[in-house]
């Protein structure tokens, strides 16, 4: 089985290539708050905002370490 270090890494390359569709796949499967966070996103960079905020919301309440950027981005998408 990949590591989730690694599935995390190929998740990170396919947003850095602008396949957010393949970014999903991955870190969809993750349960860790930094899959969660690159979820989002990839979300935002499809352009599907309701799903981006679900998952940012999630994190705001249960991250100590994305709380303060999910709620930046929160706000962002806001506007």
């Amino acid at each position: 089985d990949i590591s989730v270090s690694i599935k995390m890494y190929i998740g990170n390359c396919y947003l850095g290539l602008d396949q957010p569709e393949k970014a999903v796949e991955v870190f969809g499967n993750l349960d860790s708050e930094d899959a969660q966070w690159y979820l989002a996103l990839a979300y935002v960079k499809m352009n599907q905002i309701n799903q981006a905020r679900e998952v940012l919301e999630a994190l705001e309440i249960k991250s100590e370490i994305y709380r303060a950027k999910a709620k930046e981005l929160l706000a962002d998408l806001a506007t």
